[in-house]
């Protein structure tokens, strides 16, 4: 929790009533034509310009004013508010309907008498660039828009111009003059100067807008939260609560931290506070702003089914947990920040948790103190059992603290003051309840005061309330809303994006960077023993490996924190040497599941570069109903290279070859299943299940008890070992010959026995051995030596076995440990490429109907190009290797040309009419009108009737025309527009 003040004397109210104006109340036209979304304002709004998107190419150009007379319909908007990608289908999204909450003066405003305007977004229309010819299709489509629009209907606000994203001191920052520089001009900076994508949560609609460096002023950032406004007597009261989309997930699906320290449910509440002072024209205004930040227990934690899980272990969460507490210090500018507990010692698992933060704030103190940082801790029992209803009121009795002090003054249920703000944070509270947990604030009634009707007091949209109070969605519903609106779920991938993933796929080892990473697998099948003294497990460890992550897994009926603690002794055993803290191991994450167990190593080095890490299991026992056989899974992403490790425990016995096959199949078809089935969404519970498929990982290793055994008498077998003949055995090992058998099957049921391969085996048999022995079985059942105990991994280029051996001396179990050792290459996409090469596509690409001229010339020049020599294209011409960009050139001609070929059969109708250019005689431009910032009445009337005369000559020029004369230049356009932009704005940014 952090709280800054600022003072704010140069703002002015008027004493004249508001007049509305389309500055603050603006509106456009949206035009649809065959091939074109175009939008043109329709009141005075700081830019007069349209913005054109052409529906095939997704090319978006700004323009001067067009009104689309051919349009086949045009719709009334209030804003726009980004593409979005559904089911491969392209959407864009725009506001049609508004609610005013209130005005806010501020230092931006254009002018004293002008107070921006906060709406609350009522209503929004997402519009299909195309319609769909499959029935089948249409419905989903339209299920999913349903459903985004009545998540949207509740809770987001915007303004035309105040930057709700960030709070007072942060705007107030951007308004400040840099060292050594003059005041800048306060009218030529752009109200979204300071944006915070954090806080704006259509930031992933924009994404082709930002691609294709569109102006920002373009943009309307929505904010999710609360909005409450109230005036008495000289001070008028705002609090605003903007909730982050970063972790914005409902309370089940999204808890703790991601690697990257943002929390889940992380909200700033801002409470303000404007004292306004008479003088002879005008008030001046004194603003005081007060912030706080609330947000999930920062480190990695769950609770899938409502019982708190800590999934990963602390160690892990130490880079996450720093990243947050700087994150937070450097938003609120200081070298301290409080943290505040409010979680109830009474309750076992918030304990759990209140443990958890103490230590990583333990771990973490002399990391902060070398840096003069420093993180205050305060609990604080609030004798509540609902954690968001404890958050708010104590953040509002903070709140009523700090401003008492400032303005001198006691807020009490008895004073008008007291009663108004306690009633803006109750019914802020009830607003973010209803958003993450989906209940409303059980305290809501309870700290609700005063007798008068509030809703005649503040100022939050009556209407907005009352579908507040009605709307029902369930937390799966919403999360799936979520997961489209951040851009993060599997089918909403846009069209082009997809080509440039494509090529990135094709040629990726030009567009990442490998990294060598030595992998250790240590499998153990532990017989329900566990070794009397963990310096037993010490050479597992040993030696130290540069960049390993060591894996130990284990068959046990131990207890998973036992062996963890076991582990974890081992392995600092193994590490005394080692004192870069850097080079020293964490433990990561375990799964367990009755007899299995799986444990995960990582180097403090590369905690920071695993991303997206998930456990499950799967039992395969008493027909899938028990757990004493199956496996455990873990599974992540090493930068962009997705890893699976899974520990077997397979069927026992001679001869259970096909059942083992069947085993594996099952674990392979149900892996991650069960998560999956968290979504509600069918068609992205099937995206999960592709995502998180075995078979779709990069790397995939699978080692355990896997049961396979050698088909020869037992006195033979152990005549083989005595003498060494491993030949021999091997020859009838059931895996070997399982490989052997089904190499160049086609079989799907056998896939496994072709993916995958094995290294050589030069030990002796792992089972099994009399206990604490090194003689075979000795019992009456007098068991065949087999190598039951195995290490497998998913064939790749970029995965080397280094070592493959046995522990022959580590004695306390039946079975001996199997280990190996990995050379991996994982891959690391260098993001600016990709960024660059997405934006040379968007700059090479044109608008697409406008190649309806000169094919022949396009299609000659295609048929040549494809017979480039593929080697040829990847060198320049002294030899030298090529730029990939420069490759990416030739694909993108190669992708246009072939566009151009498809399109000649089946011409479009003309996007822009011929000769649309911002630089040619209006006299020449037909089919449309284009008007400069004036009238557009007068305009539109004298250009008609200039149109008549010139399009007979326009026709005969028509065939004249060479290409770059029907494609907008881009180098032209860009510079003007960008002189256009900085006579209205000097600091504004494309975002």
């Amino acid at each position: 929790m952090e709280g800054s003040n600022t003072s704010d004397q140069t703002t002015q109210s008027p004493k004249n009533p508001y007049i509305k104006t389309g500055i603050d109340y603006p509106t456009w036209k949206l035009f649809s034509t065959p091939n074109t979304f175009t939008i043109t304002p329709s009141t005075q709004y700081s830019e007069q310009r349209s913005l054109i998107v052409d529906k095939k190419s997704l090319k978006i150009k700004e323009h001067a004013i067009v009104v689309r007379e051919d349009a086949e319909w045009t719709m009334d908007i209030q804003g726009l508010l980004g593409i979005l990608n559904i089911l491969g289908v392209e959407h864009i999204m725009v506001i049609t309907g508004r609610e005013e909450v209130c005005k806010i003066p501020h230092k931006l405003q254009p002018r004293y008498d002008q107070p921006s305007v906060i709406f609350e977004l009522q209503e929004v229309e997402l519009i299909p660039f195309e319609n769909q010819s499959s029935p089948q299709l249409e419905y989903q489509l339209r299920s999913i828009r349903d459903g985004i629009k009545k998540f949207l209907e509740v809770g987001f606000y915007l303004s035309y111009r105040l930057d709700l994203t960030s709070n007072t001191q942060r705007r107030d920052n951007f308004t400040q003059p840099k060292d050594g520089q003059v005041q800048v001009d306060l009218s030529t900076i752009h109200p979204y100067i300071s944006l915070d994508y954090r806080y704006m949560w259509n930031y992933n609609l924009f994404k082709q807008l930002r691609s294709q460096h569109i102006p920002a002023y373009w943009i309307v950032p929505l904010v999710q939260g609360y909005v409450g406004h109230s005036k008495i007597n000289d001070l008028e009261l705002v609090l605003i609560a903007r909730r982050r989309w970063l972790m914005g997930g409902t309370r089940y699906n999204s808890r703790g931290i991601d690697e990257e320290g943002n929390t889940a449910n992380c909200v700033e509440s801002e409470q303000i506070i404007m004292r306004h002072v008479p003088q002879n024209t005008h008030d001046r205004i004194y603003t005081y702003s007060f912030s706080q930040i609330r947000g999930s227990i920062p480190f990695f934690w769950q609770q899938p089914t409502g019982k708190i899980e800590i999934h990963r272990s602390l160690e892990s969460s130490t880079n996450a947990f720093t990243q947050h507490a700087e994150n937070l210090m450097k938003d609120y500018e200081g070298n301290s920040i409080l943290m505040v507990n409010l979680l109830c010692k009474s309750i076992k698992d918030e304990e759990m948790l209140t443990q958890g933060l103490l230590k990583l704030k333990d771990q973490t103190k002399d990391q902060f103190e070398a840096q003069n940082k420093k993180i205050d801790y305060e609990y604080f029992d609030f004798h509540y059992n609902y954690c968001l209803d404890r958050t708010n009121v104590f953040q509002s009795k903070i709140c009523f603290k700090v401003f008492e002090d400032l303005l001198k003054q006691k807020f009490s249920s008895d004073n008008q003051i007291g009663v108004l703000l306690t009633n803006m944070w109750a019914f802020c509270g009830d607003f973010i309840s209803k958003i993450y947990a989906g209940t409303h604030s059980v305290l809501t009634q309870v700290t609700l005061k005063g007798k008068e009707n509030i809703y005649d007091k503040i100022d939050h949209g009556v209407t907005s309330v009352r579908r507040f109070l009605k709307q029902n969605l369930s937390d799966d519903f919403k999360q799936e809303c979520i997961l489209v609106l951040q851009g993060q779920h599997e089918l909403c991938n846009s069209i082009p994006t997809n080509f440039v993933e494509s090529v990135v796929i094709k040629e990726i080892d030009q567009f990442s960077e490998n990294q060598k990473i030595i992998l250790h697998i240590t499998t153990l099948n532990c017989a329900g023993k566990s070794p009397e003294k963990y310096q037993e497990l010490i050479p597992i460890f040993k030696p130290q490996f540069d960049g390993v992550t060591p894996i130990f897994q284990g068959k046990n009926k131990s207890k998973m924190n036992e062996w963890e603690q076991i582990l974890r002794n081992a392995i600092e055993a193994a590490s005394t040497n080692i004192q870069d803290p850097d080079e020293r191991y964490v433990w990561v994450i375990a799964k367990a599941m009755v007899g299995c167990f799986i444990g995960l190593f990582v180097k403090q080095k590369l905690l920071s570069r695993i991303k997206d890490l998930k456990t499950t299991k799967i039992k395969t026992g008493l027909g899938g109903s028990a757990g004493n056989k199956g496996a455990v899974i873990v599974r992540f992403s090493l930068d962009d290279t997705s890893i699976l490790l899974m520990n077997c425990h397979l069927m026992s016995g001679k001869n259970k070859g096909s059942k083992r096959t069947d085993e594996l199949n099952f674990i392979f078809d149900n892996a991650f299943k069960n998560e999956s089935k968290n979504r509600v969404s069918k068609c992205h519970e099937q995206s999960n299940l592709q995502k998180f498929c075995i078979e779709n990982h990069n790397m995939v290793f699978i080692f355990g008890d896997l049961n396979y055994r050698i088909c020869l008498p037992n006195d033979q077998v152990r005549g083989a070992i005595q003498n060494k003949d491993y030949p021999k055995l091997k020859e009838a090992d059931e895996l070997l010959q399982a490989f052997k058998q089904y190499q160049n099957t086609k079989e799907l049921q056998f896939q496994f026995y072709r993916d995958y391969d094995e290294g050589e085996i030069d030990f002796q048999p792992t089972y099994k051995y009399d206990k604490k022995s090194q003689k075979y079985d000795t019992s009456k059942k007098q068991r065949v030596p087999s190598w039951c105990d195995r290490i497998l991994w998913k064939k790749n280029n970029k995965v080397t076995q280094q070592v493959l051996g046995c522990f022959q001396d580590i004695v306390f179990s039946d079975h001996r440990p199997v280990f190996a050792q990995f050379e991996l290459y994982v891959n690391k996409i260098m993001s600016d490429l990709t960024n660059k090469m997405e934006e040379k596509f968007y700059e090479n690409m044109r608008f697409q109907s406008l190649h309806a001229l000169g094919k022949n010339r396009m299609s000659n020049t295609s048929s040549q190009t494809n017979k480039t020599n593929k080697s040829e294209e990847q060198k320049n011409d002294d030899g030298t290797d090529r730029d990939p960009l420069d490759n990416l050139d030739e694909q993108l001609s190669r992708y246009s040309s072939n566009t151009d070929q498809r399109r000649s059969e089946n011409p479009l109708i003309p996007l822009i009419e011929e000769g649309d250019e911002e630089e040619m005689d209006p006299q020449m431009i037909y089919g449309l009108n284009i008007h400069d910032k004036g009238d557009m009445t007068d305009k539109s009337s004298s250009l008609q009737s200039q149109s008549d005369s010139s399009q007979i000559q326009q026709q005969q020029n028509v065939s004249e025309l060479k290409e770059d004369d029907m494609a907008f230049d881009d180098s032209g356009s860009k510079s003007m527009i960008e002189s256009n932009g900085q006579q209205k704005f000097q600091n504004h940014s494309n975002f």
